[in-house]
């Protein structure tokens, strides 16, 4: 699967500036297929040692991370990067049983703002949100 996945990123377009670089748009693309593969080759040579469950396996944490994730999904748009982020997170947390408030929003804060600035600084532009914006209509105007 990692294999198919390396040469599916040979058909990542480039500018013809950054054909050149020694880190493109191709980089990390194939730097995840060679350690999907090795770790692939390593279960294959070493496979893990797995107790047999019961009858019935329910993690109800899973079902809850991939429920928070969907979730997320589609509150991206209309409440924008850093709230929805924010609010994934510190759910997320919680279904993993982190109960320490201070610890909570701490994380939750510097890894939002973190990822943030790290985006505004590599000029990628995250959802706004339709709560707020500079653009004429948004409820922030129209009650401002």
């Amino acid at each position: 699967m990692f294999l198919a996945y390396g040469f599916a990123t040979q058909d990542i377009l480039l500018d013809f500036w950054a054909e050149e670089e020694l880190f493109n748009a191709r980089s990390f693309p194939i730097l995840i297929a060679i350690g999907g593969s090795i770790l692939a080759l390593l279960f294959i040579m070493f496979p893990p040692a797995f107790e047999t469950p019961g009858p019935l396996v329910f993690n109800i944490e899973l079902i809850g991370l991939v429920a928070l994730m969907l979730l997320y999904a589609g509150l991206l748009e209309p409440l924008g990067f850093v709230l929805a982020t924010g609010l994934f997170l510190c759910a997320g947390f919680l279904v993993l049983g982190e109960r320490r408030p201070a610890r909570l929003g701490l994380v939750t804060l510097t890894l939002t703002a973190g990822f943030y600035f790290l985006m505004e600084a590599l000029e990628i532009h995250l959802p706004q949100g339709a709560w707020t914006g500079p653009w004429e209509g948004g409820v922030l105007e129209r009650f401002g």
